[in-house]
């Protein structure tokens, strides 16, 4: 069985799904290093901030677990979708068919670096940052959703759950989705950078 007959017949059943396969620019290592800023999940800043801050309470948790700045690093460069002019002609045209496929406004792409050696412990994505950048009012918030482009071919090493699917042997290009509110990780225990890209919006 190949590398993307194993992804689909693991959709079948799993708690993400497939939505297609993009053309990756060959270029995209640019687009990332012009506008990557580090992050870290438990951040020393946040653990002694406002504790009602849904990060707060990530950081904390994770924290308990084991988790330190060290191993939860990761790069991200965000692109707004209303950045035509601007961003990356590939990313505008992923970006556009999620738009007029998947029914998604308020669209930011984010592309996301993360080295061997660091995770994103289990977590459900509030979507803080984008709600606030965009102004996403409460209501619309269980409306927000999230696809998640391989940038690379899947490496020994990396690989995602969602809820109690684990996701691994992607190809480059392909864009997979989850439900709103499920929890998941993301984890490089690999000897290679792991790539992807986030598009996040609102869905109707």
């Amino acid at each position: 069985m190949t590398l993307q007959a194993t992804i689909k017949s693991l959709n079948n059943s799993a708690e993400y799904r497939l939505i297609k396969n993009f053309d990756i620019d060959e270029n995209f290592m640019e687009s990332f290093e012009l506008g990557a800023i580090p992050y870290s999940i438990v951040n020393n800043d946040a653990l002694k901030g406002d504790q009602s801050n849904p990060r707060f309470a990530q950081g904390t948790k994770s924290d308990t677990w084991g988790y330190v700045t060290e191993n939860t690093k990761y790069r991200q460069a965000h692109f707004d979708h209303e950045d035509r002019d601007t961003n990356p002609t590939w990313i505008t045209e992923i970006a556009d068919y999620i738009r007029d496929n998947q029914g998604l406004s308020n669209i930011v792409c984010t592309i996301t670096r993360q080295n061997p050696g660091n995770s994103l412990p289990p977590h459900v994505d509030m979507y803080c940052t984008y709600r606030e950048e965009k102004d996403i009012p409460v209501e619309d918030a269980t409306n927000v959703i999230r696809y998640l482009v391989f940038l690379e071919d899947w490496k020994t090493g990396h690989f995602l759950q969602f809820g109690h699917s684990v996701c691994c042997y992607w190809r480059k290009g392909d864009c997979i989705s989850w439900e709103n509110g499920l929890r998941h990780l993301s984890t490089n225990a690999g000897t290679e950078p792991k790539f992807a890209m986030q598009i996040t919006g609102v869905q109707k």
